[in-house]
């Protein structure tokens, strides 16, 4: 694992440039007409990790959206907070967010 963290972060390529913007949109203001905070707020404004919270710049896409639905359907319990943020998370900005995440 450690190996991994220590390896430079890739880029990913995505052609729709809307879904990113979608993405980063959320990603920075959160939804605040579901009261889902936003993902910078752990993650760092880069998404290059803060705190507690893991960097997911250039992460896998599928990979992300995998994650935040085992967190929706409560699955994962190591991160009870994750939990409760992505609840009301639909797949759509589920799929927007790892768009952006992946781009960066």
């Amino acid at each position: 694992v450690l190996w991994y963290a220590k390896q430079p972060v890739v880029r990913g390529h995505s052609a729709n440039k809307a879904l990113i913007a979608e993405g980063r949109e959320f990603f920075t203001k959160g939804l605040p007409a579901q009261k889902i905070l936003p993902c910078m707020t752990c993650h760092g404004p880069d998404a290059q990790g803060k705190g507690l919270g893991p960097r997911l710049a250039g992460q896998n896409s599928e990979y992300i959206e995998s994650q935040l639905d085992k967190f929706r359907k409560g699955d994962r319990k190591h991160a009870p907070e994750m939990t409760i943020v992505t609840r009301d998370l639909d797949p759509e900005q589920a799929h927007a967010a790892a768009a952006y995440l992946q781009s960066r």
